[in-house]
């Protein structure tokens, strides 16, 4: 985790900025809550970190994927043995916050 948020974060945040990157938390994910109730079973958890990252517009994140994309996700074999499973993408649509993005 210590290289993901000192190295990592810093050169997603350095790297697409300029194409509209306004914020991001990473969300280290600790427990699932399933049929089976609160687990930490490393068995169960397919996913370990998520970073929730807003953008000014749906277009600057599309622009910085497809000319950046490379740099970001070039820089993952440093800290994982594997990419990561999915992205998704949305719009928020409430917050308590009283924010929007993509």
């Amino acid at each position: 985790m210590n290289y993901y948020l000192s190295t990592h974060m810093p050169l997603v945040q350095s790297t697409w900025e300029s194409y509209g990157l306004l914020s991001w938390k990473v969300v280290n994910l600790t427990h699932i809550l399933g049929n089976e109730g609160l687990t930490t079973s490393e068995e169960q958890r397919e996913y370990s970190v998520q970073v929730i990252a807003t953008w000014k517009d749906r277009e600057g994140l599309e622009r910085g994927l497809k000319e950046k994309g490379d740099v970001v996700f070039g820089d993952i074999k440093n800290f994982n043995k594997e990419m990561p499973r999915c992205f998704v993408v949305g719009d928020v649509v409430g917050s308590s916050e009283g924010e929007g993005g993509a």
